[in-house]
């Protein structure tokens, strides 16, 4: 599937959280550039999240988040066969971590993590679905961070990009980003954008593979020129939003309009 391995030791290094896309990615990568350093940080509890959004958007809406990823997650069940008929389909698998050397730390932004990156001294690090790496973390060494990001930046930063440009009747914005980090909100300079276009048999639950699956030649081909040092960027222009969860009255309302559940 992939091209011939290329061996770089440790001039590639991956952090992200333990999900379906990270594992993806991962697999990718190893077959790619051979055996590299992963690691994992521990994720939040959904309260930990809701705290921190209720600050910023009031406790109504931050509490109608938290009963939307409880949902999601009594629910993940019923989508499971579609995330796999993806995968199948693009032909990737999943599975756990088990036979890998996993690192894990509570937060990319720890002391934990930077002493990982300065031990390591990574090139490269690739980055999916981890907190919002702070300044002192990208400072601490020459090395290009790169993240997918599931949704098409700057109108679309944030989470669950792809489904809110279908909510906007933006469907031409449904897809991935792939983008250097800065300490922003996927707000760093953009390598590649992707356009994907999900089926009616997709939902909010499937669209992240659907994005993930494509996002994976075009992160291949950012990690492999930013590790040869011609990785070639642009600013990202436009109107610019940062989204959230929706809460789950939004959620089904969006449903019964757009049928986007």
């Amino acid at each position: 599937m992939f091209a011939k391995r290329v061996f770089v030791m440790a001039s590639l290094l991956l952090v992200g959280s333990d999900d379906q896309a990270t594992r993806l990615f991962a697999r990718a990568l190893r077959e790619r550039f051979g055996e590299i350093p992963i690691v994992i940080e521990r994720k939040e509890s959904p309260w930990t999240i809701v705290r921190r959004r209720a600050g910023k958007l009031g406790w109504p809406t931050a509490l109608g988040q938290l009963l939307f990823i409880l949902y999601g997650r009594l629910t993940a069940g019923r989508h499971a066969a579609r995330i796999r008929e993806i995968m199948v389909s693009s032909g990737h698998r999943d599975g756990p971590f088990q036979e890998w050397e996993i690192r894990r730390v509570d937060s990319v932004n720890s002391e934990a993590f930077l002493d990982i990156v300065r031990k390591e001294s990574p090139k490269v690090v690739v980055v999916n679905g981890t907190r919002i790496i702070s300044r002192t973390i990208l400072a601490s060494s020459r090395c290009v961070f790169i993240n997918t990001h599931f949704g098409i930046t700057p109108k679309y930063r944030g989470v669950h990009g792809g489904y809110w440009s279908l909510v906007e009747n933006d469907a031409d914005k449904f897809g991935v980003t792939i983008h250097l980090v800065d300490p922003g909100v996927d707000t760093g300079e953009i390598i590649e954008q992707i356009l994907v276009a999900p089926s009616p048999e997709d939902n909010f639950f499937t669209y992240p593979m659907l994005q993930a699956t494509a996002a994976v030649p075009g992160l291949l081909r950012a990690v492999e020129n930013a590790l040869a040092g011609r990785i070639a960027r642009q600013r990202p222009q436009g109107l610019s939003k940062q989204w959230y969860h929706p809460t789950l009255l939004a959620y089904f309302l969006a449903g019964l309009r757009k049928g986007t559940w």
